[in-house]
């Protein structure tokens, strides 16, 4: 078994040499279109063909074969290991008017410095780009959920806050009704108090006339106990007066 190089020689393209048949190739060297040796024909049957590096599988052969026939019998694709290209029609090869690379990335060749490899690069960092955005759209959706989860939450404590907060309320307006109705009282209590305080002084008023005229009244009785006495006193002289004079009237008859 032949291990065959494509890339060793950028100057060298293979192409099918027959329609249908997928292991057989011709390969040869192209300077021009005008310039081309047959080196070798490769039956890949029995041999191998390296395209920098990478092996082009049995089961891409049938691939390889149909990318590289132009049409139904009309010619052949002549490509090196970069994707250059030359037609083969009826005999004769054409370089392109455009620029035409093949694209190997299908067999899994990657070609350095190609174009389809920097497209491929930039694929792939875009792709890196989009799963890495995946990540953080899916950690964003996890934080959003977390977040609503949380607001949610926050939002029952809220509701639960104004319940309590309102049940509050209500029990400090019972409270305070509580307390008009103890200031209205302590307000009547202290008109009563006031009302109490002035009969008190009138009372007391009241005493201290009663005792001033006590007093008078103790005075006078004192003063009319004195009087008494000395008219006990005075009648007891005339009692004595008058029982002499009674003696001396019966001492004379």
């Amino acid at each position: 078994m032949t291990i065959y190089k494509l890339e060793e020689d950028p100057t060298i393209f293979i192409a099918p040499i027959y329609y249908g048949n997928l292991f057989v190739y011709r390969m040869v060297q192209v300077r021009t279109p005008n310039n081309r040796v047959l080196i070798r024909n490769i039956d890949l049957k029995k041999d191998k063909l390296t395209v920098h590096g990478t092996e082009i599988e049995e089961s891409k052969l049938k691939r390889l074969h149909d990318s590289l026939t132009l049409g139904i019998r009309q010619g052949h694709i002549y490509v090196n290991c970069d994707g250059a290209c030359y037609f083969q029609v009826l005999g004769k090869l054409f370089k392109p008017i455009h620029k035409v690379i093949f694209d190997w990335s299908p067999f899994d060749v990657v070609v350095p410095n190609s174009v389809n490899e920097s497209l491929r690069q930039e694929l792939k960092e875009k792709v890196n780009e989009i799963d890495t955005l995946n990540r953080q759209l899916l950690s964003t959706i996890a934080s959003y959920e977390e977040a609503k989860n949380e607001a949610k939450e926050l939002k029952e404590q809220v509701l639960e806050h104004v319940k309590t907060q309102k049940d509050k309320e209500m029990e400090l307006k019972m409270v305070n009704e509580q307390l008009s109705l103890v200031d209205f009282e302590l307000v009547s209590n202290k008109i009563e108090l006031e009302s109490s305080k002035k009969a008190v002084l009138d009372l007391q008023d009241q005493l201290s006339t009663c005792k001033n005229e006590c007093q008078d009244m103790k005075n006078q009785l004192s003063l009319n106990m004195k009087t008494n006495e000395e008219f006990v006193i005075k009648l007891k002289d005339s009692q004595q007066e008058i029982s002499t004079l009674k003696s001396e009237l019966n001492s004379t008859n």
